[in-house]
């Protein structure tokens, strides 16, 4: 079999959903596996998951260095959630096959969609809406309906026992209700608010990460957990009584199909949710509401009468995410034979698990012509930005890293920062000799800098903005002994603010 590549787009262990439950089905069933990490750290650079399946957690090294070394012996099959990385399957994986898994409605997604979808070889679809969508629009083209699903033998864990506690909530006199996802705009607030309300003695659990902070108060017995890692869902899930999916109708959620429902359900919980065309197909196991005084009702309804959580348990074991895989295996069986079929020399994974990566925190201060004899120290790290009349150059930006003794540059040398790249970008990077202080240089009286080393910048695969610098750094540590400060200019009017700037050294271990 071939290899299959997911590109950076969530990283792995950050909620994990429907990309990282399909590439370990992959792995399970016999294809070697590289999951690409969307932001950069320090550590290993491939790090080996399971059996195949290895997790890249540095895209831009791994892609310039090791990946060149599969070669073309291997089949490729890149499979990719987001369409406007469709492109990336050819131009930088250069895969024999390009799948796109087509999740979510996004209004913003669809310009990238409409473009790039025609270029995928086979669609596979999450939901009917997207897959009414998709073939209507793309006539031919190979379209496939394989919903989300569940990892049965994780969440049914939550059978075994009642948990009487959790952390430290105060006591509830009624009933445990819990809503575990991202706490995003399609969540309804004022759903949550009408039960927090009308059921004063309920403990209302919101458990993810919060993505907007425009809700206002919901409540005293209203508790935000925050993210938790899925290792706990189960042990959260057996605490509460009723699980909830209050979302808002919209385009998004009409053609959503979510994961949460099959978790609830393997669960063996009642599950309350806003009346959604895929929920629907889950009836009699779910509640459907179409208004927040029926939510309530419902969840008062099922609080009294909890019985029934085998039964529910075991219609989610329909839904596991092996029984998915059946379909995808079997798609990918009649319509890519030659990727299925593959018999080339496996190229040993192993090999690329012998590199790692150090990284030394980047500090600084920018400057600007306008402001030439201003101290902007503290104001923020930037470059670029809007040229004042009478000035060339928008801010430029000097950094210098405070080096640990056992820091040496003896390999491939990053700066890296963390910056979502959407068109190109010119960087110039030159190294500075002299000293410094962040807090007392200006413009007029910056140290002076050498020859400046151009970048041109495409949008990169992942969100770590990676710049190989280490011609640069390797000529002034064998000069000096030391490694350089930095001076960045970008040239033209895009505003880069520096995330986390850092240089990061690749070193092969024995």
């Amino acid at each position: 079999m071939g290899i299959v590549i997911y590109p950076p787009t969530i990283d792995w262990s950050y909620m994990k959903q429907r990309p990282q439950h399909l590439m370990e089905q992959f792995s399970r069933r016999g294809y070697d596996v590289l999951y690409f990490n969307k932001h950069s750290g320090p550590g290993p650079v491939v790090e080996m998951l399971e059996r195949r399946l290895f997790l890249v957690r540095h895209p831009a090294f791994f892609l310039k260095h090791l990946y060149p070394r599969i070669g073309s012996g291997r089949k490729k099959l890149y499979w990719t959630s987001w369409s406007k990385k469709i492109p990336h399957g050819r131009d930088v994986f250069r895969a024999d096959v390009t799948i796109y898994d087509c999740v979510d409605d996004f209004p913003d997604w669809e310009p990238y969609e409409t473009e790039y979808a025609p270029l995928a070889d086979a669609i596979v679809c999450t939901a009917d809406p997207l897959y009414r969508k998709i073939s209507g629009s793309l006539p031919g083209k190979p379209v496939y309906l394989v919903p989300n699903g569940c990892d049965w033998n994780h969440f049914s864990k939550a059978l075994a026992e009642k948990k009487h506690t959790l952390e430290n909530l105060p006591p509830a006199s009624g009933p445990k209700i819990g809503y575990i996802g991202a706490w995003a705009p399609w969540v309804d607030e004022g759903w949550i608010r009408k039960a927090a309300e009308d059921i004063p003695g309920a403990q209302i659990l919101i458990v993810g990460p919060r993505l907007r902070e425009d809700c206002g108060p919901l409540g005293p017995n209203v508790h935000f957990l925050g993210y938790r890692d899925y290792e706990t869902l189960p042990d959260i899930l057996a605490y509460l009584d009723v699980c909830i999916i209050p979302f808002r109708k919209s385009r998004i959620t009409e053609s959503t199909n979510p994961v949460k429902v099959y978790e609830y359900l393997a669960a063996g919980k009642p599950v309350v949710s806003s009346d959604l065309p895929e929920v629907n197909k889950l009836r009699p196991y779910v509640h459907l509401a179409s208004s927040p005084e029926q939510f309530v009702r419902q969840i008062l309804e099922c609080a009294a009468s909890p019985s029934g959580a085998r039964q529910r348990s075991l219609a989610a074991k329909a839904h596991s995410w092996e029984r998915r895989f059946q379909e995808v295996d079997r798609i990918i069986r009649e319509r890519f034979p030659e990727f299925y079929f593959d018999k080339q020399n496996a190229i040993r994974m192993e090999q690329f698990l012998n590199w790692s990566s150090q990284s030394v925190p980047l500090s600084g201060c920018s400057v600007h012509p306008y402001y030439a004899s201003r101290n902007l120290y503290g104001g923020g790290l930037f470059v670029g930005g809007p040229v004042h009349p009478g000035h060339a150059a928008g801010y430029e930006c000097l950094l210098r890293a405070q080096i640990p003794p056992e820091f040496s540059p003896s390999g491939a040398c990053y700066l890296e920062f963390e910056m979502p790249l959407s068109g190109e970008l010119h960087l110039e990077v030159s190294a500075i000799a002299g000293d410094w202080s962040a807090s007392e240089v200006t413009y007029d009286n910056q140290p002076r800098h050498g020859t400046a080393v151009r970048f041109s910048i495409l949008p990169g695969v992942s969100e770590t903005l990676s710049i190989d610098i280490s011609p640069l750094v390797n000529a002034f540590w064998t000069e000096t002994g030391r490694l350089p400060s930095l001076h960045l200019r970008s040239e033209g009017g895009t505003l880069i603010r520096l995330s986390n700037p850092r240089l990061t050294v690749f070193i092969q271990n024995n």
